[in-house]
């Protein structure tokens, strides 16, 4: 695995929403992203903000079980509650 967004040049003209969706090694966190339905939200912040996002490898360790709870969509508030978990908003 490569490091991530080391292919993206210039990261910092970009909103974290749009650098998860441009890393291969991102996307399960980009489609957990998806699926909770925050992209616009995560799009819209304009604060100066860390997200820790979990390469695809990190989810290796998850059980079908618990993924496939993660994602069923009568769990929604737990996967928002999830990718929220991702982001901390702070001032420097």
């Amino acid at each position: 695995m490569d490091d991530p967004l080391s292919g993206i040049q210039e990261t910092s003209k970009f909103k974290s929403a749009d650098l998860i969706y441009m890393d291969k090694d991102l996307s399960i966190f980009s489609n957990l992203v998806t699926l909770s339905s925050l992209t616009t939200s995560l799009a819209l912040i304009d604060q100066t903000h860390i997200l820790f996002v979990p390469c695809n490898d990190a989810f290796t360790s998850m059980t079908i079980e618990d993924f496939a709870k993660l994602t069923d969509s009568t769990n929604r508030m737990n996967l928002i509650k999830f990718v929220n978990e991702h982001f901390i908003t702070t001032k420097f």
